[in-house]
């Protein structure tokens, strides 16, 4: 459970903010993150997102494991 409160801030970061594609002319390059709206210091970039995807896969997995080995009694 600790794991999941820990990727819920990311998520609601990831839920609630938009996506931000600029391009950055001083490194000639596409930029891209998401920034929170109320404050603009928290910011996930692309590699954040991807490793949030990963880590939230494998802990889904694990979910789905445990709550596999739950027996409830029957009527």
């Amino acid at each position: 459970m600790e794991r999941a409160e820990k990727l819920a801030k990311t998520r609601n970061l990831l839920a609630h903010n938009p996506w931000r594609i600029w391009i950055d002319f001083d490194e000639s390059k596409f930029k891209s993150e998401i920034r929170k709206v109320t404050d603009e210091t928290k910011a996930l970039d692309l590699a954040t997102v991807r490793a949030f995807r990963e880590d939230a896969g494998e802990l889904a997995a694990s979910f789905i494991d445990l709550l596999d080995q739950l027996h409830y009694p029957g009527p």
